[in-house]
């Protein structure tokens, strides 16, 4: 896993190039910039934020102080703001493209081009805002294999929480706070607790040892807690007092809960070896806690009842949600079904990269349980 991270920064960069050069030409045609100086000025500007994103991401791999954090968020902000300018200036040249036989003047076009910008300027700022809404989904289940003990049974999922630069100990008690409002008489904690960068592991989660659910607290891993080792990460949410299930199941009052490791079970062959030892009995009522909503099928055809997810964010910011649609083929958020199995994929309570969400949100889900 370790070794893909260069290669990714290195991709990124080369289309962040090509992204900052397209917004250059944009801007200068739009504001109908010819100053020699205010040009020179726009390119070193834009040079910088060019190289800010991954620049700020090797930082905060082997730094966290209040430097590394400010220079993170900024360029992960910007990095936001600039994926909205992109589809501005796509839907600028198409407009463009239509007027042509028109002959439309500059001033339209330049008029044009700063209304789109400023629209990408408020969807980025409702994006901000709408990141820190931290909402409930409320999810009222019945199934017909539900052990008696379980009837009325609550439970909370949250995943993704991606504590790290822009995410601290402030981000994990707000989530603490409002699980605890819930009631609920399990948690389970679906992997991306943590950024995968440099933080103190054991103070960004401290709020969770305040949480007591009469069920417990479980929790699985997710791609960020596997970037290098994650022992610091399991030795961490073990002192609050979570229990880890890595590629194991227990039995919690009657229901087989099932946690898979990420890494592991990566590839469907691997996934179907792992899960198909853990779900022998049939009769069984099964919970399986993934955190990619990858193999669904797998988890349908081994007898599961319920499958929660998390990962995909929806892509944080659409449209690009349409491409976690393709990839995870459709169960990249919300409540599906597999066969006889549920399926649910959380949006995540916290994001990655750029601290925006359009499209999607911050969510904290509570599955209510039921017989039928």
């Amino acid at each position: 896993m370790a070794f893909l991270i260069p290669i990714f920064l290195g991709v990124l960069q080369l289309i962040l190039f090509v992204f900052h050069l397209f917004e250059y030409e944009v801007i200068v045609t739009v504001f109908e910039i010819t100053n020699p100086v205010i040009l020179l000025v726009l390119q070193i500007i834009l040079g910088a934020l060019s190289v800010s994103f991954v620049l700020a991401s090797i930082l905060e791999s082997f730094f966290n102080n209040r430097f590394t954090r400010v220079v993170y968020r900024i360029a992960a902000v910007w990095l936001g703001f600039l994926t909205y300018l992109i589809v501005a200036d796509i839907i600028f040249y198409v407009i463009l493209a239509a007027l042509l036989p028109f002959n439309v003047g500059m001033r339209v076009v330049a008029l044009i081009g700063k209304v789109l910008l400023a629209f990408a300027l408020g969807i980025t700022l409702y994006g901000l805002y709408n990141a820190r809404r931290m909402r409930v989904t409320r999810l009222d289940l019945k199934f017909d294999k539900l052990p008696e003990s379980w009837k009325g049974k609550r439970a909370v999922w949250v995943s993704d929480l991606q504590l790290g630069q822009v995410y601290g100990k402030g981000f994990s008690e707000k989530v603490v706070n409002k699980i605890k409002t819930l009631n609920p008489d399990i948690v389970f904690v679906g992997g991306d607790l943590y950024d995968g960068v440099a933080i103190d592991v054991d103070a960004s989660i401290a709020p969770f040892s305040t949480l007591r659910p009469p069920l417990g607290m479980y929790f699985i891993t997710g791609n960020h807690e596997e970037f290098n080792d994650n022992a610091p990460y399991l030795s961490a949410v073990h002192k609050v007092g979570m229990k880890s299930l890595i590629d194991e199941s227990v039995n919690v009052d009657g229901v087989e809960l099932v946690g898979v490791d990420y890494t592991s079970t990566e590839k469907k062959t691997n996934f179907q070896n792992i899960l198909g030892g853990l779900t022998k009995d049939k009769s069984k009522f099964y919970i399986l806690l993934k955190h990619a909503p990858a193999h669904v099928s797998v988890a349908a055809d081994e007898g599961v009842s319920l499958m929660i997810c998390g990962h995909t964010h929806r892509a944080q910011m659409a449209p690009l949600n349409v491409l976690t649609h393709f990839i995870y083929k459709g169960y990249d958020y919300g409540l599906k079904k597999a066969g006889d199995m549920l399926e649910y994929t959380s949006s995540g309570a916290g994001t990655w990269g750029p601290p925006l969400k359009v499209g999607s949100k911050s969510e904290i889900v509570l599955v209510t349980f039921d017989r039928t």
